[in-house]
């Protein structure tokens, strides 16, 4: 594939799959009438963590760290842009529907992006577009990704981790295969030279 296509075509299905979960959120209503727990308290939690004042992490019963961290970055940031003057605390209580939406929009970014970037490395691994565009879809393979997806959970980051390992098992097959190809045709004319007698 040209390479002035490859980026385009490799676009359409990060792009496909951000629309497709901002619908689905939408479609969802907002978070306090259906997933109330455990979004608010990973916003609450990343409140906390954004005023870095000592008042720590209340919930730390499951790996929900980097959602936190995740959370206390784009509450700091959403707050230096559109803050109406009050008090970070009062603004993400007064609007945490606000908050917790730029959360999620920002976790379905990393979303795509890994897409994008697993789709970019596969495709300069094996040089096959169509390997390429099946592998990709594999987040479309699990209505569960999708639930993760539209809720401010560590669920929303598994697109990012499944995909990170599928890349690293890929490279590790096309590793091994390279090698194997290379041993063979090393043995291959090892033989040769041993039979023509150079």
């Amino acid at each position: 594939m040209k390479k002035n296509f490859l980026i385009p075509a490799l676009l359409i299905l990060p792009v496909i799959l951000f629309i497709s979960a901002g619908l689905l959120k939408y479609a969802q209503g907002p978070y306090y009438l259906n997933f109330y727990d455990p979004s608010y308290v990973y916003l609450i939690n990343g409140l906390n963590l954004a005023q870095l004042e000592g008042f720590g992490v209340g919930h730390f019963d499951h790996p929900g760290t980097t959602v936190q961290v995740i959370s206390a970055v784009v509450v700091k940031f959403y707050y230096a842009v559109s803050s109406s003057g009050i008090d970070i605390v009062s603004d993400v209580f007064s609007r945490p529907e606000a908050y917790l939406i730029k959360i999620n929009i920002f976790l379905n970014f990393i979303n795509c992006l890994f897409l994008f970037l697993f789709g970019y490395f596969i495709y300069s691994l094996s040089k096959n577009i169509f390997l390429t565009f099946f592998l990709m879809l594999s987040p479309f393979a699990s209505t569960e990704l999708f639930y993760g997806m539209i809720i401010v959970t560590p669920d929303n980051l598994l697109i990012s981790a499944s995909l990170m390992t599928l890349g690293i098992i890929f490279y590790c097959l096309h590793k091994k295969e390279s090698d194997l190809q290379y041993r063979g045709s090393n043995n291959i004319r090892r033989y040769n030279r041993i039979w023509t007698c150079h």
